[in-house]
């Protein structure tokens, strides 16, 4: 999504589509078993994401230097994956503080970051900006502040084709977490899903880990992943 520059920071189960500014657009779960996916620098094997689904695309050529186009998720016991795909880049861009994942572990807009007047769609309790994960601190949206965590497993090579392993542990073991993905690039920042600048009635995906599999199984012939407007 296009948007002027103003805010920059330091199996599968049913998936249902929404329309535009219509809250929850997709809901994945991708169970896979400990030891399949492996993310470390310099390992650009992908191979690990075959059968793994992505969320619907983003339009290309809809921002500037960094443009998403797809992004894909995984989890097995310990870690959450993450697959992000870029347009084609003229300066190929590195993955650092440009690239920002915002997750909110609770569900909840009413916590954490939601941007300068609220636009973001999401209460964000974490950001992930780069490789290093933060924490969102602060009693108000006026006195907000990110408290580092630590660094993460990634590689970027190429870097329109960007993995990155997140331990559940650091982002508090959440059973779920809804995302957005903003590329903060002057002049234009680009946001996936490009509705996610639509403050309480904008777009986001989620991602559910709990519960396990069986669970997931059961859920998904009609009651999971129903879209819904966000509260």
């Amino acid at each position: 999504m296009r948007k002027v520059l103003g805010f920059a920071l330091m199996g599968a189960v049913m998936a249902v589509a929404a329309p535009v500014n219509a809250g929850l657009l997709e809901n994945q779960s991708n169970p896979v078993a400990n030891g399949v996916m492996t993310v470390a620098p310099g390992n650009n094997d992908r191979s690990d994401w075959n059968g793994i689904p992505f969320y619907q695309a983003d339009p290309t050529g809809d921002a500037a230097a960094i443009d998403y186009e797809q992004v894909q998720i995984a989890h097995d016991d310990t870690n959450v994956y993450m697959h992000f795909l870029f347009a084609p880049q003229a300066s190929p861009m590195f993955f650092g503080f440009m690239h920002n994942l915002f997750l909110d572990t609770d569900l909840n807009r009413g916590t954490g970051f939601i941007g300068g007047g609220g636009f973001m769609s999401i209460g964000a309790d974490f950001l992930i900006q780069g490789t290093s994960n933060h924490s969102f601190v602060g009693a108000t949206q006026e006195t907000w502040g990110w408290n580092w965590l630590g660094g993460l497993a990634w590689d970027d090579f190429p870097t329109t084709d960007i993995e990155l392993k997140i331990p559940r542990a650091a982002i508090g073991s959440p059973d779920a977490f809804d995302l957005i993905l903003n590329a903060a690039t002057a002049p234009i920042e680009e946001y996936y899903p490009d509705g996610a600048t639509g403050g309480a009635a904008g777009d986001f995906f989620r991602y559910t880990i709990v519960p396990e599999p069986a669970s997931i199984a059961l859920l998904s012939m009609g009651v999971f992943g129903i879209a819904r407007r966000r509260r």
